[in-house]
């Protein structure tokens, strides 16, 4: 299977991605360098430690899209096409993302205070 960079780079623009996440998943496509979207390339992409986050991730569900929507146009046969929409994404396990709350200051609670006692 060889899919031009480019293409794929136009679709993830026509979807409206933002920079940072079009150039997220050129990144890790430019990583996928197997021959088909297969269940055991998937496999073997994700066994390095450093595909093992959402963006690695996202940029998968978006290629296989891309596989399936663009399949025609790609020349990919009915096979592979097949093959490719088989595929299961494994959901990501590990440490989900937490915010940290920074709580205000002592000192600028009263500072806040003032600020809104004068408005009334």
């Amino acid at each position: 299977m060889n899919i031009q960079l480019e293409l794929f780079e136009e679709w993830l623009i026509n979807k409206n991605l933002k920079p940072a996440t079009i150039n997220n998943y050129i990144f890790y496509f430019n990583k996928f360098v197997y021959p088909a979207f297969t269940q055991e390339t998937v496999s073997l992409f994700l066994s390095n430690e450093n595909n093992r986050n959402s963006n690695a991730r996202g940029f998968l569900v978006n290629f296989q899209k891309f596989l399936k929507i663009n399949s025609t146009q790609l020349g990919l046969s009915d096979e592979l096409k097949e093959r490719a929409l088989e595929v299961e994404l494994p959901k990501l396990t590990g440490r989900p993302k937490q915010r940290l709350i920074h709580p205000i200051p002592h000192e600028q609670i009263q500072n806040l205070e003032n600020c809104l006692g004068d408005e009334k």
